[in-house]
């Protein structure tokens, strides 16, 4: 889902709409291809690196809301030192 906090429109809009709807495809294949791992957002980031993490984690929320991922009790180190979530595909 795109948010259009920025009040595009027109053929900026529908350009942002598809970089949205193409990011979760993508995300949701990397699921698809380990459905028995969970994965934090910087995890995945490591694989997509042309994906901004912010939009992996707005990504992942969106995933999460609509029923095609979960959010896990399995928690990871992250780059900073803290601890962070991980998500697996919903099965």
């Amino acid at each position: 889902m795109f948010y259009n906090t920025i009040a595009l429109k027109g053929q900026e809009i529908k350009k942002a709409r598809n970089n949205v709807d193409r990011q979760e495809d993508r995300i949701m294949d990397f699921f698809e291809c380990f459905p028995h791992f969970a994965f934090a957002p910087f995890e995945i980031n490591a694989a997509f690196p042309d994906m901004l993490l912010t939009s992996i984690r707005r990504t992942i929320t969106d995933l999460t809301r609509i029923g095609k991922l979960q959010k896990t009790d399995v928690l990871v180190d992250g780059p900073y030192g803290m601890k962070t979530h991980t998500w697996k595909i919903k099965q």
